[in-house]
């Protein structure tokens, strides 16, 4: 990323999300990355946000990483057999970017984390996503809860940049992935009342940034009208809104 952020511009991403909130996308991405012949992948995830839920407490102690979505999608790439990869990680707010820092990472998950979602999901499904969770690199299971514990050679495929995805230039054609959520809602011109919408040339600057055929998990699916939509979760996206969350697929 070209740049650093002056936060004194006063924008910061929301920080609320939670676990297992686009889980259906996740699964129908592994899905697709098993039936493909990708080698090294490079991804790209823009404001993953940290979780507000819940106050640090002897339950869930200050130590365990609150942030999600990255985490999703490592195991999502796990889970399709795929070792070989790379993480770009892009927050305007360093708070976020510092659970990314804490060590050892450990994430703390629930099994009925659907009970987040605005309507029924499908429990079998959600369940299956909780329990295929990092299950190798679990430390501590009870019935409705366990944390794991992320491998240092995943923590060490992350790479973290503070940056303004407005302002900031996206090298074109650089990842096969990216994701982009929550943040694209701050910036709406409904969020900000301000008729300068960037969402539209954000999109196309992340857009831009996929390569030909790879994937992008994004609130704002409608904005890229050539691209393929292979998948749509209706239910709460787990970051700013109660959005629609859609991966779609470059021509």
């Amino acid at each position: 990323m070209n740049g650093i952020i002056d936060v004194s511009k006063g924008r910061f991403t929301p920080a609320n999300t939670v676990f297992g909130g686009g889980f259906e996308i996740f699964q129908k991405l592994e899905d697709l990355l098993k039936k493909s012949n990708f080698g090294f992948l490079e991804c790209l995830v823009i404001g993953p946000g940290v979780e507000e839920t819940y106050r640090p407490s002897a339950n869930f102690p200050e130590h365990y990483t609150r942030t999600y979505q990255v985490y999703e999608l490592v195991n999502a790439l796990r889970n399709s057999g795929i070792e070989d990869f790379s993480i770009d990680v892009i927050d305007i707010n360093p708070r976020v970017l510092d659970e990314f820092r804490k060590t050892p990472t450990e994430i703390k998950v629930r099994r009925q984390f659907y009970y987040n979602h605005l309507i029924r999901v499908d429990e079998r499904r959600a369940t299956q996503y909780y329990e295929s969770f990092f299950p190798d690199c679990t430390i501590l299971k009870e019935y409705f809860e366990k944390v794991v514990r992320v491998p240092e050679d995943v923590t060490s495929k992350i790479r973290l940049h503070q940056g303004d995805i407005v302002v900031d230039n996206i090298v074109p054609n650089s990842y096969d992935i990216g994701i982009c959520t929550g943040a694209l809602s701050f910036y709406s011109s409904e969020a900000t009342h301000n008729h300068n919408d960037p969402v539209p040339q954000i999109m196309e600057k992340i857009g831009n940034s996929i390569r030909p055929r790879g994937f992008l998990i994004t609130s704002e699916f409608g904005g890229l009208k050539t691209w393929e939509l292979r998948g749509l979760n209706l239910n709460y996206s787990g970051t700013i809104h109660e959005r629609s969350v859609g991966l779609i697929q470059k021509p």
